[in-house]
């Protein structure tokens, strides 16, 4: 199997691992060396060496079985949009902890890598009644991210024999995950599992607009097995139709029996329907195959025939059968399937997996909801400003934008004409901003916390990537090399084999996964000791900064364990909203339209014509006034000469008189239009840089940050006040 991975994850080809880089690295150097022999590391030629022995094993298995090594049907892409992606496969024991479970990360991997909206699990082999196992949820097992999860998993509940009660394991149990806006589609009081407790089967429903709705079932058919009172699926499941029933019944037909019933259910409720199952049997000329795809009978699709017209072969690492396949019914929309090799995933089996439009199965296509990124500019952070404003500073002096704004200024141009020119000028000091903002750090995800101790390994497992470069012949650096070896302490570098430097490399890997997961009292006490420091030198300006620091990150693990603890609400689009009429009846609109339209009509455009309930807005008012109160009504209030009649609105008089008495304070001349630079620095100073950011991509950040600097600061209120001399409004403000 180690073998066939290998082979298998050349299909992978988006967000791989460090690991797959760094073994894709190491192969690339063994392939240079073993072409070219002078000036390169010592090779171990000796048969018996690991890279040779797997080599060989790869090529044993390419000629006997490499049809394991091949995708069927579709190769996987990136998903397009308006797509749902499902898979499902055995994944022949998945352990129900989240602390070293080395099967379960490999599948968040291949969730994300497929970019799955759909997962089915097949032969979890645990028991959920054991403390163990019940600890965490499937849905816990899987978070971890952003995306909203839902699902559920089961086990045998019937199954009284005492030793098979008490172990943490027990043969068979299946579940099913959804992820995203697809699982904001998960209706609960339509999802549920095997009603026996055998847990054959668990199943979902994804509801969706004006009653389209689908059914996922992802199920586990037992193989045959005639010892008695063991600890297989069929077994189980014989002993509990014995005692149910009183008589010998056969696992196996009773499974289709009832398959057979509940999707033909479903079909005459009129949801559509797909079935994801470990047959282990032949999908094609079994009995649950024909049963499936029977005209007369169930009428539905195998996927992968149905997409390319390709039969599938064996879907198991010891079979010669294809026993795993997913069939859908007819009015679902196929846009792709396949089934990948095995060694993919972490079952013996192949993922199956198929896309299918998101409109054939719930009727509308949800809109996904897009995640902002993080901003690289941070003002507290002093490099990342600094770097930020020497980059900007350089643009604005290079292309001459305040000039540019005085020359137009200066001329003779209509209003027009000088509004296309800031207009321009703006844009391009726009993407002067966004690209000082890229330049001005870089953003490390955090997986490893900070301190002396880990940063060793980290740069140490960076030079052996960047010297595995070297030897794979591509352009590096030597002296750089020599150098970063010397500061990383290490000896005779370039001296090392290709057999060394691997397990070097494992060795640095398995102290960054140490780190990761023991790094926090590291990282305490290396802040700890730069406060101590910075106390000893009298720097009051590192104190404070690292005293931040220390407080930023207490609150941040304070308030993740936390959202973790009581499950954050995520959100997600609108699908259906209810109205209630004028005789107090509730409507559902459920289209995209009647929805969009009821938001607005019922929530946003009330909200934004509140102001039309005011008595100035009405009436006799509303011709004197305006909207703009620049009639001769307006000026009369403000020089409190205005004349009240006696029906006028007794709140409006007292604020229209207030009015008058704040004119008598503050003279008709007192703004003025002039923003100056230090007028500017100073009102920017105090802002607060978390307010969110426009629709342009600039932040509070950018004007923070710039307000260091006179250059920036005097370009930004040179451009404001000029808008506000010609009585312009930039193409950016609206």
């Amino acid at each position: 199997m180690t073998a066939l991975e290998k082979k298998a994850r050349r299909f992978e080809n988006r967000n791989d691992s460090e690991v797959v880089r760094d073994k894709a690295l190491l192969a690339a150097a063994f392939d240079e060396a073993s072409q070219k022999s002078n000036g390169k590391p010592a090779v171990d030629v000796d048969s018996k060496d690991n890279f040779h022995k797997e080599t060989e094993e790869i090529q044993q298995l390419l000629e006997e079985k490499a049809e394991f090594l091949e995708v069927l049907g579709t190769n996987p892409g990136k998903k397009a949009e308006g797509v749902t992606r499902i898979a499902c496969e055995n994944v022949n024991t998945l352990p129900a902890r989240l602390h070293k479970n080395e099967k379960l990360d490999k599948i968040k991997h291949v969730i994300d890598d497929l970019e799955l909206d759909i997962y089915g699990i097949i032969e979890h082999r645990n028991n959920l009644r054991h403390k163990d196992c019940r600890r965490h949820g499937i849905t816990q097992l899987f978070n971890g991210g952003e995306s909203l999860v839902r699902g559920q998993w089961c086990c045998n509940e019937n199954d009284d024999l005492e030793k098979y009660v008490a172990r943490r394991t027990k043969e068979g149990g299946t579940g099913l995950l959804a992820f995203g806006e697809v699982a904001s589609l998960y209706n609960s009081s339509n999802s549920g599992k095997d009603p026996t407790g055998l847990a054959r089967f668990v199943y979902m429903e994804l509801k969706g607009t004006e009653g389209r709705s689908t059914m996922i079932l992802t199920g586990y058919c037992p193989c045959k097995n005639s010892t008695p009172n063991n600890g297989t699926s069929y077994q189980q499941q014989r002993r509990y139709f014995i005692k149910k029933e009183g008589r010998e019944v056969c696992p196996r037909p009773r499974f289709i029996s009832d398959l057979e019933a509940i999707v033909k259910k479903w079909k005459e409720e009129g949801r559509s329907v797909i079935v994801m199952l470990d047959a282990n049997e032949d999908v094609y000329r079994g009995k649950i195959g024909r049963l499936l795809t029977c005209p007369t009978g169930l009428d539905m699709r195998e996927t992968v025939l149905a997409s390319s017209g390709q039969q599938l072969t064996a879907t198991y690492f010891r079979g010669s059968k294809p026993i795993d396949a997913i069939w859908a019914t007819n009015d679902l929309e196929i846009v792709g399937a396949g089934a990948m090799p095995i060694g993919f995933s972490v079952g013996d089996h192949r993922l199956m997996y198929v896309d299918f439009t998101t409109a054939s199965m719930v009727g509308f296509c949800p809109q996904p909801v897009k995640h902002p990124k993080a901003r690289r500019l941070n003002s507290k952070i002093p490099r990342a400003k600094k770097q930020y404003i020497k980059r900007l500073e350089k643009n604005i002096r290079q292309h001459r934008l305040r000039e540019k704004m005085l020359e137009a200024h200066n001329s003779d141009l209509s209003q027009e004409q000088i509004k296309a020119k800031l207009d321009k000028i703006d844009e391009l000091s726009r993407d002067f901003m966004i690209n000082a903002e890229r330049k001005s750090r870089k953003v490390r995800n955090g997986k490893i916390p900070f301190s002396p101790e880990s940063s060793i390994w980290i740069k140490r497992m960076q030079f052996y990537r960047s010297l595995l470069k070297y030897w794979a012949g591509k352009e590096v650096n030597r002296g750089n090399l020599k150098r970063k070896a010397r500061r990383c302490n290490i000896q005779n570098a370039f001296m090392l084999t290709l057999e060394e430097i691997e397990a070097r490399m494992t060795e640095c890997r398995e102290r960054c996964k140490y780190f990761e997961i023991y790094g926090e009292p590291f990282r305490t006490r290396h802040l700890k000791r730069r406060l101590e420091v910075a106390r000893q030198k009298e720097d009051e300006v590192a104190e404070r900064r690292i005293l931040e620091v220390i407080q930023r990150e207490q609150d941040r693990a304070y308030w993740r364990r936390i959202n973790f603890a009581l499950g954050k609400k995520r959100g997600s689009s609108v699908s259906a909203v209810q109205m209630k009429d004028k005789d107090g009846l509730l409507t559902e609109y459920n289209t995209q339209q009647s929805v969009q339209d009821v938001i607005w009509s019922e929530v946003h455009q009330n909200r934004y014509h509140l102001a039309e309930e005011a008595p100035i807005c009405q009436g006799r008012l509303r011709g004197e006034f305006g909207y703009s109160a620049t009639s001769l009504a307006a000026k009369a209030v403000l020089s409190g000469t205005y004349e009240f009649g006696e029906d006028f609105n007794v709140a409006t008089k007292r604020l229209m008189k207030a009015i008058a008495d704040i004119r008598k304070v503050v003279p008709e001349d007192a703004v003025d239009k002039i923003i100056t630079t230090e007028i500017w620095q100073q009102r920017w100073k105090r802002k607060k840089e978390e307010t969110s950011s426009s629709v342009s991509t600039l932040h509070f950040g950018h004007y923070i940050s710039g307000a260091d600097s006179d250059i920036i600061s005097n370009f930004h209120a040179l451009k404001t006040s000029l808008a506000l001399v010609h009585g312009i409004a930039l193409k950016r403000w609206s």
